[in-house]
């Protein structure tokens, strides 16, 4: 088990071990620890680039890709603070949750920024909008940057922001069935020791494979190292991910 205080280090930790090991699968593509570890150091460079401070906010409104995966860990090794917003949420609901948080930053794809440019233009905070591939229609959003996923994975490798691990990691909201969303804030302690406390009393092993069948912001990485997500496609409801110890 890694000596880790910061969820990030969970990625490093197990490049440097297994860097040629699966860590994350989705359809026909497959990353290894150190592909990943890779791709999360470049999008961290890519937002500390953009002028991202400690502990600002980034929205990342995506479905379970993994560029999802990659986003909510470099924002993490970057400094800032990732807020997954629910992409089953309504327009009002999710400019809400930008809002709320005072997102800096959103991640989200070409197909998905058009049901939210309405919002957007009530999230006054907000500075960048980092798109996962070109927009077919150019992008208006008055005093938003548009930048691209892959530019910014090219960009040379920078330090984040230092942090300990009492920093803000994390906004989870609440779905709002029962009114507005609601956060819930999480630190680097709070996500990592949750996570080594659940491997601990469950005895995971690098040999192990679980299912995990849950909204995606719910799933947290593995303590002896990041779980190995397979995205199994088809169903007719959310995407199942199994994930592998490694």
């Amino acid at each position: 088990m890694p000596k880790t205080s910061l969820l990030h280090e969970l990625i490093s930790a197990s490049a440097e071990r297994a860097p040629s090991s699966s860590a994350l699968t989705s359809g026909r593509d497959t990353l290894s620890y150190h592909e990943l570890d890779n791709q999360v150091a470049g999008l961290a460079s890519g937002l500390i680039e953009l002028g991202i401070e400690r502990g600002e906010r980034v929205g990342i409104f995506l479905d379970k890709r993994i560029e999802t995966v990659v986003a909510s860990f470099a924002a993490a090794r970057a400094g800032a603070a990732f807020v997954p917003v629910n992409p089953i949420l309504k327009s009002e609901q999710i400019g809400h949750i930008l809002r709320d948080c005072n997102a800096r930053v959103l991640i989200t794809s070409p197909e998905r920024l058009p049901l939210i440019t309405g919002a957007l233009e009530h999230c006054h905070d907000l500075r960048h909008v980092i798109l996962t591939a070109p927009a077919a229609k150019p992008v208006n959003l008055p005093g938003v940057s548009i930048a691209l996923w892959s530019d910014l994975l090219a960009t040379p490798q920078r330090a984040g922001h230092r942090i300990i691990d009492t920093d803000l990691l994390s906004i989870l909201y609440t779905s709002g069935s029962t009114g507005r969303p609601k956060g819930v804030v999480l630190s680097h302690r709070n996500m990592v020791a949750g996570a080594k406390s659940v491997a601990s009393y469950l005895g995971n092993n690098p040999d192990d494979s679980l299912l995990a069948a849950l909204p995606f912001p719910s799933m947290r990485a593995s303590p002896s190292s990041p779980p190995r997500f397979t995205a199994a496609h088809g169903s007719s409801c959310s995407t199942t991910f199994f994930l592998r110890m490694c």
